[in-house]
């Protein structure tokens, strides 16, 4: 795996904190934004990280971080055309492809600002509500894919009785307290411990669909956190580590798909049976990701 010896990225964190709810967030920050979403799960031929990733990061990082989030997420009354695409699905008629596309943007805006609120706010846990709505479109999808209308009408039922707590849902979103620095190291640490944990796995054999797709679900937030710091300081290095978890998250992806359309076709027991993965690439990539980000938490402590 190749290294970049090289300075890392700096966020400016000379601007005050603001309140989240009220913040004036540029339209061009929320596109590029928008534009990061859209091919995070690309992958790259070659793929490398700085010696040392900065995490050292302030209260007020992070409240300029998820306020750049809630700007994206709050730019539109998305919950609204989501309950007109899901209404058409359950009652069993086809989305047109431009509908289908933005069912899937709204999932990944849903899915982002889920993920900035885990990283940047002091719980580090999802809105609860928000979660709800995220999961239960992408169990709609899932359906979608893989022909099962009867999971389509029972997932769009569910989606149109959360639909009802929308106002409940904005709040959640709107009532945000930013981590600290030393929480948000805490939080990326124990992360790195799970991926460990589920390397193991990975190596032994010994390792089930949903355990692989939560750790893809790490590496999915890691993109979110590093795509959010990118559109607000872009530089050559943030978009490295950037692309190197945009390839993880894309090669876990298909690799995802691949086992819940075995598990749709009953051909996998999701929850209990051993699955082989098939990614020689895959663990020295994890490896050195988690090995890197270890070595850039104890820079940031020190």
């Amino acid at each position: 795996m190749l290294f970049l010896l090289t300075a890392v990225f700096v966020v400016s964190a000379g601007a005050p904190a603001r309140d989240t709810k009220s913040s004036r967030v540029d339209t061009s920050l929320c596109s590029a934004l928008l534009s990061a979403l859209q091919v995070h799960d690309n992958e790259y031929a070659e793929v490398r990280l700085p010696q040392v990733i900065n995490f050292d990061y302030k209260r007020s990082d992070f409240e300029k971080f998820y306020a750049l989030n809630l700007a994206l997420w709050s730019s539109d009354n998305y919950l609204t055309h989501l309950k007109s695409f899901v209404e058409k699905l359950r009652d069993g008629r086809s989305l047109t492809s431009d509908e289908d596309l933005d069912l899937k943007m709204i999932r990944a805006r849903l899915k982002q600002i889920r993920f900035a609120y885990a990283a940047f706010s002091s719980g580090h846990s999802y809105p609860p509500l928000t979660h709800k709505m995220t999961v239960k479109i992408g169990h709609l999808q899932d359906a979608l894919k893989n022909g099962r209308q009867d999971l389509v009408k029972e997932n769009a039922d569910k989606i149109i009785a959360l639909l009802t707590k929308s106002k409940k849902i904005q709040r959640e979103l709107e009532d945000f307290q930013a981590s600290s620095g030393s929480s948000f190291l805490t939080s990326i640490r124990e992360e790195m411990d799970f991926m460990d944990r589920g390397i193991k796995k990975l190596e032994s054999g010994q390792i089930t669909a949903k355990d692989f797709h939560n750790m893809r679900k790490v590496i999915s937030r890691l993109v979110s956190v590093f795509d959010t710091i990118n559109t607000i300081q872009p530089s050559t290095h943030t978009d490295m580590v950037v692309k190197y978890l945009s390839t993880l998250n894309g090669i876990m992806g298909r690799e995802h798909n691949r086992l819940i359309f075995e598990a749709f076709n009953n051909k996998l027991d999701y929850e209990g049976e051993n699955v082989h993965i098939n990614v020689p690439a895959l663990v020295p990539l994890l490896r050195n990701l988690t090995a890197t980000i270890r070595r850039s938490l104890d820079v940031a402590r020190s």
